[in-house]
C-alpha cells in the first residue's frame, strides 16, 4: 500500500535587502575605534563597470578640454556668431562650459549626500569618479602597513575637538564622512584641499596670461594709438594682448565654477563644528563662515557693478574680454540674471550639506530649487540665444529625473535588485549626456576648423565670423564695434563701363574720444 504524498507548501527564499547606513553617533560623533570603519558600500565592481568608469572619466575630460577652448574663443568680443541658426547652433559660445560643468558638479555631490542606505560599490566609485570637476582631489589608497581613515573615525586623543562628542546632535555627516573614507582623505582636510585646488588652477591660467601679456608688451614697445585700422593686418603684439586679456576672463569663469564646492564644503565644516557643543567657532569653522560671505559679496558686488553699467559700458570690448563670459549671453534688460545661476549652484552645494533629516531631503531640496530655476526661466527668458534657453531646460529637467531616480534608492527596506537598476539608470543617463554632448564638441570641432580652412575667394562662404582683433584697442576712451551680418567685400557699378568694380570697406566702426 502507497501512502499519498503529503502537500508541503515551501517558502520562497526572501528578496535580499540592502543593509542600511549606519547613522549612529559611534560613526557620527567620533566614538568608534580606528578598526571599526563603517561599511560604506555593497556588492562588487566588475571589469566592465571599471572600464565604464575610466571612459567616462576621460569623455568628461575630453570634453570639458573643449569647451574651455571655445569659452576662450567665444568670449573674445570680437567675435562674432553667425546669424543663420543652424550655424550658430554649432558656433564657439561661452555658455556651454558653465552649463556643462554644472550639471556635472551637482551629480558628483551626491557622493557626499547622506544615505539612507548603503549604496552599491560600482555606483559610488562612478559618483567619486567625477570629484575633481567639484575640485576635490582625491588621495591615493594607503599602503598595506598603513591605514588612513576619517578623522572623525580617530581616537579623541589622536584628531582633538572633533572628538569630544558627549552633546547629542541631529546633524548627520555620514554621507561626507563615507566620502572621506573612500577618498582617503581625513575629513576636516577638505576645506583646505578644495581652497588649494582652486587657487592652483586660477594661478596656472593666471600665470599663463602675465606672460603672454609681458611678451606682448615687449614685442610692442612704445604702442601707438594711431595704428591702422586694417581688419587684415594685426600685429603679433595686438593678438597676445588679446590672448592675455582671454585668459584673465577665464579665470573668472573658472572661479564662478568653484560657487557649489566651496559652499558645500564650508557648509560641512560649519555645522559640524556646530553640532560638537565644545568651543564653537573652531578655525576651520571660522575660515569656512568667511568663505560663504565672500561668495555671497562677490557676487552682490558683481550684480552692482552690472547695474550701474550702461549698455555701451557693458559692450567695451575691455570689460566684456573679462567680464562678458558672466553677462554677455543676456538681454541687456535681463543682464542681472547671471545671479541666478551662480546662486543656485552655490545653494545646491550648501543643501547637500545642511539638509540631513533623511537620505530623500536633501534630494528633495535639490529638486525643489531646481525645479524653480526651470520656473524662472521659462518666465523670464533671459537669454539672446534660444537654442542657450530649451538647452539649459532640458538639461535640468534631466538634472531633477537623475535625482529623482536617487530618491527611489533611500526607501527602507530596499531590495538589492532595485538598487542596482536605479544606479544604473542614473549611470546609464549621464554616460548618454556625457556621450553626446562629446559628440556634438566634435562636431563644432570640425565646423570651426573648417571655418578657418575657407578659401579667401569664396563670396558664397557661410562659415563662422573671424574676430577682429583690432577691436582690442580701447584705452584712450576709443573702442571699435563690429557690425553683424556685414560683409566688408562690396560691388559697385563702374560710370565708365557698367562694369561691377570690387572695393573693400571695413565692417567695423571705431568709436573716437574727440578730446584724445
Amino acid at each position: 500500500m502507497t501512502t499519498a504524498p503529503t502537500n508541503r507548501t515551501i517558502a520562497p527564499d526572501a528578496e535580499p535587502t540592502v543593509p542600511p547606513t549606519d547613522h549612529s553617533n559611534n560613526i557620527n560623533r567620533g566614538k568608534s575605534d580606528v578598526n571599526d570603519a563603517p561599511q560604506t558600500t555593497v556588492g562588487a565592481e566588475s571589469t566592465a563597470h571599471q572600464t565604464i568608469r575610466y571612459l567616462s572619466s576621460t569623455v568628461v575630460a575630453v570634453t570639458v578640454a573643449t569647451l574651455v577652448f571655445f569659452q576662450f574663443i567665444a568670449i573674445n568680443p570680437s567675435y562674432i556668431a553667425p546669424d543663420a541658426a543652424m550655424e550658430r547652433a554649432f558656433a564657439p559660445n561661452a555658455w556651454e562650459l558653465p552649463t556643462f560643468v554644472g550639471f556635472l558638479q551637482v551629480i558628483g555631490a551626491l557622493s557626499l549626500v547622506r544615505n539612507a542606505n548603503i549604496p552599491q560599490l560600482f555606483y559610488v566609485n562612478f559618483l567619486d569618479s567625477l570629484s575633481w570637476i567639484n575640485y576635490l582631489i582625491r588621495a591615493s589608497a594607503p599602503s598595506a602597513t598603513s591605514s588612513t581613515v576619517s578623522s572623525i573615525q580617530l581616537s579623541p586623543a589622536v584628531v582633538g575637538h572633533r572628538q569630544l562628542a558627549t552633546i547629542k546632535s541631529d546633524y548627520d555627516a555620514s554621507g561626507y564622512v563615507s566620502f572621506s573614507l573612500r577618498s582617503h582623505v581625513s575629513e576636516k582636510d577638505w576645506f583646505f584641499r578644495l581652497w588649494i585646488a582652486v587657487l592652483v588652477v586660477l594661478a596656472i591660467v593666471l600665470a599663463a596670461a602675465v606672460v603672454v601679456g609681458v611678451v606682448g608688451r615687449l614685442k610692442s614697445g612704445r604702442r601707438n594709438p594711431f595704428h591702422s585700422d586694417s581688419s587684415g593686418s594685426h600685429s603679433s603684439a595686438q593678438s597676445l594682448h588679446s590672448i592675455s586679456q582671454r585668459l584673465l576672463g577665464l579665470c573668472v569663469s573658472l572661479f564662478t565654477l568653484a560657487y557649489l564646492p566651496l559652499g558645500m564644503i564650508a557648509m560641512f565644516e560649519i555645522r559640524q563644528d556646530a553640532s560638537l557643543g565644545d568651543g564653537f567657532p573652531h578655525t576651520n569653522a571660522v575660515l569656512s563662515m568667511v568663505t560663504l560671505a565672500l561668495l555671497v559679496a562677490l557676487l552682490v558686488a558683481g550684480a552692482v557693478l552690472v547695474y550701474k553699467k550702461t549698455e555701451a559700458g557693458l559692450s567695451k570690448w575691455q570689460v566684456r574680454v573679462i567680464w562678458g563670459a558672466l553677462y554677455g549671453q543676456y538681454e541687456y534688460s535681463r543682464r542681472l540674471f547671471f545671479v541666478v545661476p551662480i546662486l543656485v549652484q552655490l545653494l545646491s552645494g550648501v543643501l547637500v550639506a545642511n539638509v540631513t533629516a533623511s537620505g530623500a531631503a536633501p534630494l528633495i531640496a535639490l529638486i525643489v530649487l531646481h525645479a524653480l530655476y526651470i520656473v524662472l526661466l521659462l518666465v523670464l527668458q533671459p537669454f539672446r540665444d534660444v537654442l542657450q534657453l530649451w538647452a539649459t531646460v532640458v538639461l535640468d529637467v534631466l538634472l531633477c529625473a537623475i535625482l529623482g531616480a536617487a530618491i527611489g534608492m533611500t526607501s527602507t527596506p530596499l531590495s538589492v535588485d532595485t538598487q542596482t537598476t536605479l544606479s544604473y539608470v542614473i549611470v546609464v543617463l549621464v554616460c548618454v549626456f556625457v556621450l553626446g554632448m562629446l559628440l556634438r564638441q566634435l562636431v563644432m570641432l570640425w565646423t570651426f576648423a573648417s571655418g578657418w580652412a575657407k578659401p579667401t575667394n569664396d563670396d558664397q562662404y557661410t562659415g563662422l565670423y573671424t574676430a577682429n582683433e583690432h577691436e582690442m584697442d580701447t584705452e584712450n576712451g576709443n573702442y571699435t564695434v563690429s557690425l553683424q551680418g556685414t560683409s566688408s567685400h562690396h560691388t559697385t557699378p563702374d560710370r565708365r563701363t557698367g562694369d561691377d568694380d570690387d572695393y573693400d570697406v571695413p565692417n567695423t566702426i571705431r568709436l573716437m574720444d574727440s578730446r584724445a
